[in-house]
C-alpha cells in the first residue's frame, strides 16, 4: 500500500472531528428506548431526592420554636455566646440543682451563687461569678 505525497498532505488537512464524523457516517444512530427510560427514572429519582431533602431541612431551618427545656438551654447558651466551657459548667450546676429546666440558670441569678452549690462545684466559684457577671450585669438586685 502505497502513499503518495498528495495523499499525505490530505490526510493532514483533515480535522479530527472530519474523522470523527466519518467513522459515522453510514451507521443508523438512533435513540434506544431503554436509554430514554433508563434517563427518564434516573432524572425522576433527582427530583424524588431533591424534593425531600428540602422537606428535611424545612424541619430543621430554625422557623419552629424551642419546645423543649434542654433545646431552650442551648438556645440561651448559644444567644449569650457562651463558650462550651461554660455551657458544660452551667449545665453541671442545673443537674446538681435538680433542675427539670436548666433555662431557670438565665433568670436566677441566685441558682449561681456558690452557696447553693454542691461540693463538687464550688471548686468553680470563680468562674461562675464571672458568668454570672456576664448573664446579670445591669439587673437589679
Amino acid at each position: 500500500m502505497n502513499h503518495s505525497l498528495l495523499d499525505y498532505l490530505l490526510m493532514a488537512r483533515q480535522s479530527a472531528l472530519e474523522g470523527f464524523a466519518r467513522e459515522f457516517q453510514g451507521r443508523q444512530t438512533r435513540l434506544e428506548s431503554g436509554y430514554l427510560t433508563t434517563g427518564l427514572l434516573v432524572l425522576a429519582c433527582i427530583v424524588v431526592a431533591v424534593w425531600l431533602l428540602s422537606r428535611v431541612l424545612d424541619r430543621f431551618d430554625g422557623r419552629r420554636p424551642v419546645d423543649s427545656p434542654i433545646m431552650l438551654f442551648f438556645a440561651l447558651c448559644k444567644a449569650h455566646r457562651l463558650a462550651w466551657s461554660e455551657w458544660w459548667l452551667l449545665w453541671r450546676v442545673a443537674r446538681d440543682q435538680q433542675l427539670r429546666d436548666p433555662a431557670r440558670l438565665f433568670l436566677e441569678a441566685e441558682r449561681l451563687n456558690p452557696a447553693h452549690l454542691g461540693p463538687a462545684l464550688r471548686v468553680k466559684e470563680a468562674q461562675l461569678e464571672s458568668l454570672a457577671g456576664r448573664l446579670f450585669d445591669g439587673m437589679a438586685g
